[in-house]
């Protein structure tokens, strides 16, 4: 985001309509819209668990691999949504694509089935508003390229990352 002005001031644009004065507007959630789509790119990307697992409950079979009862299945939602049988351009940021129909299997969010966050749509909701309130205040601008990751049991940058920030 902070990369790509353009993209930037038109979330800018939806925001402050919700955001940036004494309180929320409720009115216009709504125009959360651009918002939601940044935060879906940027977990579709960076997801909050790169990789999950879960255990078989019975036998089941993924196309020719066959797993018994018990077995630790492991999924990696980081894999998912960089795989180029189901997202154009995958290793593009580009929020537009959630404006139409996603792949349905290729895209986990935080999680899936049982381990699924239970305040998902709380947290998505409480996330898009403080980008909201940010993004109203606030011009971000890439101090670097994109960062390195050290990838681990969560996605951090190996070296950190600058941003220019200043007041709109």
């Amino acid at each position: 985001l902070a990369a790509d002005p353009g993209l930037q001031r038109r979330a800018a644009e939806a925001a402050a309509k919700v955001a940036g004065g004494p309180g929320f507007n409720t009115m216009y959630l709504d125009a959360l819209g651009p918002i939601h789509a940044i935060l879906s790119e940027t977990w579709r990307l960076t997801p909050p668990r790169p990789v999950l697992s879960r255990r078989a409950e019975g036998d089941v079979r993924f196309e020719d691999i066959e797993a018994p009862a018990e077995t630790e299945i492991f999924v990696a939602p980081w894999h998912l949504g960089r795989d180029a049988d189901h997202w154009h351009e995958a290793e593009r940021f580009d929020p537009a694509r959630w404006k139409g129909r996603l792949p349905g299997q290729a895209w986990l969010g935080a999680a899936a089935g049982a381990g699924e966050l239970p305040g998902r749509g709380c947290v998505r909701f409480a996330t898009s508003l403080l980008l909201a309130e940010a993004l109203s205040r606030f011009d971000f601008r890439a101090a670097s390229d994109a960062p390195e990751p050290a990838r681990g049991a969560f996605l951090r940058p190996r070296e950190g990352f600058s941003l220019h920030i200043t007041r709109r």
